[in-house]
């Protein structure tokens, strides 16, 4: 019933309404629990590609990343900008984190779907709703330096939400 779904957050300002059956979200706790059980092992590893949607605060690990870039390069965390970079593997291809960032996968497109070939966006398939998207880098990187790869590139870059 409602009541139940605003007292425990799943709708109003703070959740959004889940629409998965019992079965499939069973499921996907299961598969929640599986990534975060095999972290909690060991937990100085980080695995080596995070599903993003597993996690119940994805935006706190997206924070947690760039305050360790911030750290490592001795600056204030508010100073960070969020940098993404789609890599040409999925999920289960990653072998390791990378030195700098993180690999997180668990996204799809609407409307659209990722060419790994030509590193862009492609129309969709008919009948493919939701592509997967590959692994995306997620980088901390200061404005400066953000300006300065978007220049030195020469890529075209959208910023686009991600929900």
């Amino acid at each position: 019933p409602p009541n139940w779904l605003k007292i425990c957050g799943q709708i109003g300002p703070t959740g959004n309404y889940n629409r998965k059956n019992l079965a499939d979200w069973y499921v996907n706790l299961k598969e929640r629990f599986k990534q975060l059980d095999d972290w909690a092992k060991d937990p100085y590893t980080r695995p080596s590609s995070v599903w993003i949607a597993g996690l119940f605060n994805p935006m706190g690990y997206v924070t947690a990343c760039l305050q360790m870039t911030a750290r490592a390069k001795a600056l204030p965390l508010d100073s960070m900008m969020i940098s993404t970079e789609v890599m040409p593997f999925l999920g289960e291809q990653a072998e390791a984190q990378p030195d700098e960032g993180t690999f997180v996968h668990g996204l799809f497109m609407e409307g659209a779907k990722w060419s790994t070939e030509a590193n862009t966006v492609y129309e969709s398939d008919p009948k493919d709703l939701h592509p997967v998207m590959p692994v995306i880098k997620i980088l901390g990187l200061t404005e400066e330096e953000l300006s300065a790869r978007k220049a030195s590139s020469g890529d075209v870059t959208y910023d686009c939400p991600v929900y």
